[in-house]
């Protein structure tokens, strides 16, 4: 499924690109579908109610900081082992760089 970066593949066409879009869009929509069939609304709405917004917002904060410093410290370990990696080769922007994916 994943490929060496570097190493030359065919091109693949438009309709491949899209039934693998939505191969992955019906497998994920399924599986969420799979999750919230058992899922209450009404137990899941009363949570919500009584939920401190202030302590909600703090703790996403907490929890988006800290994919940043684990971004940022991956960032660290790379570089000092001459390993740079940017961010467009990380995403798969670059082209012939891979991703699972792909």
């Amino acid at each position: 499924m994943s490929r060496e970066v570097g190493v030359d593949h065919e091109p693949r066409s438009v309709l491949r690109n899209f039934s693998d879009l939505v191969a992955k869009l019906l497998v994920s929509g399924g599986l969420l579908y799979w999750l919230l069939s058992g899922f209450d609304l009404a137990a899941f709405g009363s949570i919500l109610q009584h939920t401190h917004i202030l302590l909600f917002v703090l703790a996403a904060g907490f929890f988006a900081l800290s994919n940043v410093l684990g971004a940022f410290q991956w960032y660290l370990l790379l570089r000092g082992q001459a390993l740079g990696v940017s961010v467009r080769l990380a995403k798969g922007w670059e082209p012939g760089s891979t991703t699972l994916l792909v």
